[in-house]
């Protein structure tokens, strides 16, 4: 997907210069992963039809 959006979760939330500054070098150099908001599927996730 060309156009899609990577979201990112600091361990520092408070709005600083220097929390930018070290999050977005801990995001260059890989150390913060990108945040995804998924869960697993159940086990019977197929057992029923779509609705």
């Amino acid at each position: 997907m060309k156009d899609e959006i990577w979201k990112f979760k600091p361990d520092d939330t408070s709005v600083t210069k220097e929390m930018f500054k070290s999050s977005w070098m801990s995001i260059w150099k890989g150390k913060i992963m990108r945040d995804y908001k998924s869960e697993d599927l159940p086990s019977n996730w197929d057992s029923k039809p779509v609705k």
